[in-house]
């Protein structure tokens, strides 16, 4: 069966649609996918897989369009479908969709740990995050949803973004954590805001914690509330930069880290900044296709940023193009307690026995990330 829809949106077609598996849930309590998701393009159709209700049989569900990311209609299909049946799944569309607009506010309490300590006490319209452990905090945020699941879900979509931006702002790595047994209260902490922008060394301290900026928890308070799209290419860049930070650390030995990846992440972080600012690119005169100068975006980034620092990353981009493309480390991986010096055939004209630490490209990368964040998104 097919039950029309109008919706006007990309982002109105996602709210009915995670109010009707809200409306799914209320009417039927708990319910299986067998999410197996495919598109059948030249009939505008898109499978989302077999929906398990109860005693009743698995329905086949689908949404078609008319107009790419709009749902026009929606699909449940199956061998038998009763009379009765389809009445409630008439009603549960209806409901949904007059549900779009009833959208509640629910709060979540989360935990996440770094091996740099703890995040200082902050909070916003939405959010308060605060120290629980010496290494793990709290974060509590408000999201919109329609139940309690479909708050879980769109949490949890954030959470990851937070841990992301919270890296890149404190040159750290943060990970999820159990709740702790003994959780510390810091109710009428006063915030004390950390006070240098343009720190680059090392890790922003407050008070023996982790310290954001007013302006970052402002931020943090636009990405939780939408403001900010989760997608921006700012936040995507903080998601390289955040992944780099967990390929390597000075507390582990040095032959389980990998520097080559951290390296390579932190660099396209950069790339993925810098496509804030393409404009029109010349297009090549044989394929007749686009042409991207990567490096070159790279490389103005950079000077617009940290001026000076342009050699230094170009040098880097050079490494991570080898690296990515023709398999060459950055090093032959060799060394196992004593330096045994040797040439090599690569233009530098030596061996290097051990991958450098990205220590100077992680707080150069990161510096330029929270500027971008200062100049583009405030």
């Amino acid at each position: 069966m097919e039950i029309p829809v109008k919706l006007e949106s990309h982002n109105e077609s996602n709210l009915f649609l995670r109010s009707t598996w809200a409306e799914f849930r209320k009417e039927f309590g708990r319910f299986g996918w067998q999410y197996m998701p495919y598109k059948e393009g030249k009939n505008n159709r898109i499978f989302f897989g077999m929906m398990g209700i109860g005693d009743e049989s698995a329905l086949e569900v689908s949404v078609s369009y008319k107009q790419k990311g709009i749902v026009s209609k929606i699909h449940f299909d199956s061998n038998s479908i009763s009379d009765e049946f389809k009445k409630r799944l008439t009603n549960i569309v209806k409901q949904a969709h007059l549900s779009i607009n009833n959208i509640q506010t629910f709060t979540g309490r989360y935990y996440f740990t770094s091996p740099q300590g703890a995040i200082a006490n902050y909070s916003g319209s939405n959010f308060s995050i605060y120290p629980v452990q010496k290494a793990i905090n709290a974060i509590e945020l408000e999201v919109k949803a329609f139940d309690k699941v479909d708050a879980q879900t769109e949490a949890k979509k954030l959470l990851f973004k937070i841990l992301d931006f919270l890296s890149v702002c404190t040159n750290s790595s943060f990970s999820f954590s159990e709740s702790p047994r003994a959780i510390k209260t810091i109710s009428n902490v006063k915030q004390v805001y950390f006070e240098n922008d343009d720190w680059i060394d090392d890790y922003p301290i407050v008070k023996d914690s982790l310290g954001l900026t007013k302006l970052q928890c402002a931020f943090l308070e636009r990405i939780i509330s939408g403001d900010i799209e989760i997608n921006h290419p700012v936040l995507l860049a903080c998601s390289h930069f955040h992944a780099a930070q967990k390929q390597w650390s000075f507390d582990v030995p040095v032959e389980n880290n990998n520097t080559e990846l951290a390296s390579v992440l932190y660099v396209s972080a950069l790339e993925v900044a810098a496509t804030m600012d393409v404009q029109d690119n010349a297009i090549c005169e044989k394929c007749k296709q686009p042409i991207y100068k990567i490096r070159q975006r790279v490389l103005d980034l950079t000077k617009t940023y940290a001026n000076g620092l342009e050699s230094f990353i170009d040098d880097y981009y050079k490494m991570r193009s080898k690296y990515l493309h023709a398999g060459i480390l950055f090093s032959d991986l060799s060394y196992a307690g004593v330096s045994i010096p040797l040439l090599d055939e690569t233009e530098k004209g030596f061996r290097q026995q051990s991958a450098i630490a990205p220590i100077n490209l992680r707080e150069y990368v990161g510096y330029i990330l929270r500027k971008i964040f200062v100049v583009k998104l405030q």
